[in-house]
Formats: structure tokens, sequence, C-alpha cells
């Protein structure tokens, strides 16, 4: 399907009306990828009607926090969602981990110590830090050494003990969750499983079942569950292409893209992140200079929803790579706007 960069465009970032909050720009994305905290932070205010100050106002506030979760890494998730998306990732990422933590030493009589640990160092609106955490688990008896330390807040953040709390200054801090979103709202496992393939089709289609299972980190077969499941309720499209299935919701237009229609993207978009196969919008002869061999994602600069570049910030200037040596003098023009408008 060649229309798949405008739709896809359309979806993401063209769609969701202007005057959209942080918060419900992120609840209609379900997640967004979040290591990179300030590329993370303008992922979100490029979907929203507010700027990046937003953004950081609402995740002070607590209505946006940062947690491991899905496949797993570190993503924003809007606190009433956090509990329903945790319960449904939490089993695998333990199951995953598991023999990790073993040979760190960390089995779940150790687990439990330290949660209790670290719920005492949190309660009554405690923030602390990473280091101030270790410290607390240190004077306890517990070793925090050779990434023990990691492993023991991710297991407490995948146990919806811990979450991000209030950054201070540069640093993050982690807080307890109970006290930092008391109205997250919980499902059972089929129907969380079916409103985060809503969420992740009705933001990022067309896009197949494997496209979701990857992002998601769900098994292979409930993702296609929960992507049928989405068609028989009538709200979205299934199309036969090249041998695959894409879902999408119905309506969702293709409108013709201007040809210099640019997007700066931050590192690890969802634009890009969101899908098993990227090669409709990532052309393969590029894709190295996008991605790194590491997995690194790089900033990346959209030619009418395909990447035409990568661009980079240092010293508070803006550097650009475009993939073609001779990019049109118009393309360079408006991708120079666009740089010189970045929060």
């Amino acid at each position: 399907m060649n229309t798949i960069p405008a739709m896809r465009l359309e979806a993401q970032l063209l769609l969701p009306p202007r005057e959209r909050t942080p918060a419900e720009a992120l609840r209609r994305m379900g997640a967004v990828q979040a290591q990179d905290y300030p590329m993370a932070r303008l992922a979100l205010a490029l979907r929203s009607g507010e700027g990046g100050g937003a953004v950081e106002k609402a995740f002070r506030a607590g209505e946006i926090l940062r947690t491991h979760v899905l496949r797993p890494t570190w993503h924003f998730v809007a606190a009433a969602d956090i509990r329903w998306m945790l319960a449904l990732s939490a089993p695998r990422i333990m199951g995953q981990t598991r023999s990790r933590d073993r040979k760190l030493g960390l089995d779940e009589k150790t687990f439990d110590k330290t949660g209790l640990i670290l719920e005492a160092a949190l309660k009554n609106g405690t923030h602390l830090t990473k280091e101030e955490l270790a410290r607390r688990l240190e004077e306890a008896g517990i070793a925090t050494d050779n990434y023990r330390l990691a492993h023991i807040l991710m297991r407490a953040e995948l146990e919806a003990l811990i979450c991000s709390g209030i950054p201070r200054g540069k640093k993050q801090t982690w807080a307890l969750l109970a006290e930092r979103a008391p109205d997250a709202q919980r499902y059972d496992a089929k129907t969380a499983a079916v409103l985060l393939a809503r969420r992740y089709f009705a933001s990022r289609g067309p896009a197949t079942a494997g496209d979701f299972s990857w992002w998601s980190g769900l098994p292979g077969g409930t993702a296609r569950k929960a992507a049928d499941a989405l068609q028989e309720a009538g709200d979205f499209t299934a199309r036969e292409t090249g041998g695959l299935t894409l879902f999408f919701p119905k309506g969702l237009e293709v409108r013709r893209l201007p040809a210099n229609l640019v997007h700066l993207l931050p590192a690890f978009d969802e634009y890009i992140i969101s899908y098993r196969d990227r090669s409709a919008v990532l052309p393969e002869a590029s894709y190295s200079r996008a991605v790194s061999s590491n997995g690194i994602f790089h900033p990346v600069i959209l030619r009418a929803g395909r990447a035409a570049g990568t661009w980079k910030r240092a010293a508070g200037k803006i550097s650009l790579a475009f993939f073609d040596k001779n990019p049109p003098p118009a393309l360079r023009r408006a991708v120079e706007k666009a740089a010189s408008a970045l929060p």
C-alpha cells in the first residue's frame, strides 16, 4: 500500500486536534518510548496542542508518568492507564528477567524485602533519586552494585509499587505509585489487550498485528486476537496487501501531502520505532544512518511522511544530514525553518 506513509502521518501527527493536552495526546497514543527524556518530551509536544513546557508541567503534576512497561523499556504512560498497562506487561517481563535476576542474587525473598524498604522510604509523598534509594537499600544490607539497583527498581515498578516522581533539577526521582496515581484504572487481561490494540491502531495504523506485537511485547497470538476484536467491533478496517493484513481505523483519510511537508522527529520517535517493518517510511538503503547497529534511533527528518535525513543538536545548534547529497533547495529551506522552530 503506497499510501502507508501518508496514512501513518495522518494518524500520528496530523489527525489529533491541536487543542489536545499532553496527557490527552499520550492517552491516545497509549504509551511513548522515553528512555531519552528530553526527546520523549519533544515527541509528546509534537502530538499535542501545547509545547514542551506543558509536557514538563504535566509530568511534574503526575498526569504523565515514566516507567518500564511493554517491551520493556522506559515509556511515558498516562497516570490513568499505568495500572492496567503494567498488569498486562509485568508477568511476561518478570519471566524474561528471572534468569538474570538469579545471576545477580535477586530472588523473590530479596524482592519482598527491597519492596518494603522502598515503600518505607517513599511514604507520605516522599520523592527520592536513584542515589538516595541506593543509600536506603545499602543501609538495610542490600547490595546495589553490578546492575542490582536497576533490577530492584524495575521490579518495584512492575509490581506497581513505584513510578516516576517530580524531577529534582536534571535528576529523575521515584515515588509511590499509589500516591502518584490513586485513580488509575484496572481491567482484566483480555479487556486491557483490546484497549491497548485500540490505542495502537488508532494512532499508528495502518499496521499489522505483528507490528502491534513488536510494539506492545504481547505474544503474536494475543496481539492478533486483539486486532481481530477491533475489526469485529466495526470501527476498524482490515485490508490485505502484499500478503499482509493491515489494520486501521475507519474514516482515516489519505490526504495528498505537499512534497516539502517537513517534520523533525526526536530520537526513538514512535513514528519510526512503533513497527517491526519500517521500510514504508525508512528506506532500506538509509536504515543504518537512522538506526545504529546497537539499536539507537537517531532524530529523523521527515519529508512528506518518509525519512529524508537525520538531525542533531549540540551546544544549542542544530546540524542536518540529508540522505540525498544534493537535497532540493526548497526542502532544505523547509527543514531549516522547522529546525529554527524546535523548542
